[in-house]
């Protein structure tokens, strides 16, 4: 096989496994803020995945249908929630969590700022 057959039918594997590979969302925090793990890589299936699961968001983030403006930040939830030292200064911490195990490593993927009737913008990290 050649290189450049080997190297489209990775980049169709790769992409098959974008399409189909979990993504979880594992906490949302106030300041709404989601922790996911699995998220796309893909800015095109960052936004497919948003419009997939907008539902999901509204009951997480408490976002009202009258919400005409909004924003949040989802973040990698990485290797789970650590507990702040003074040394971490690259931290994102959840204040209204009663454990002491209750930052993350700053890692944002992507951001949703919505705003007047159907405009929404996506950043992607």
């Amino acid at each position: 096989m050649s290189k450049w057959k080997v190297l489209i039918l990775g980049f169709f594997i790769l992409l098959g496994y974008q399409l189909v590979k979990p993504s979880e969302i594992v906490a949302a925090h106030s300041g709404r803020v989601l922790l996911v793990e699995g998220f796309p890589k893909v800015k095109l299936f960052q936004i497919l995945w948003w419009y997939d699961n907008k539902e999901v968001f509204n009951d997480k983030l408490s976002l009202a249908d009258n919400d005409r403006s909004y924003d949040f930040v989802v973040h990698n939830f990485g290797n789970g929630y650590k507990v702040y030292t003074h040394q971490d200064s690259d931290l994102l911490c959840f204040y209204e969590m009663k454990e002491k195990s209750n930052c993350i490593v700053k890692e944002p993927l992507f951001i949703v700022k919505a705003y007047g009737e159907n405009k929404i913008k996506f950043i992607s990290y």
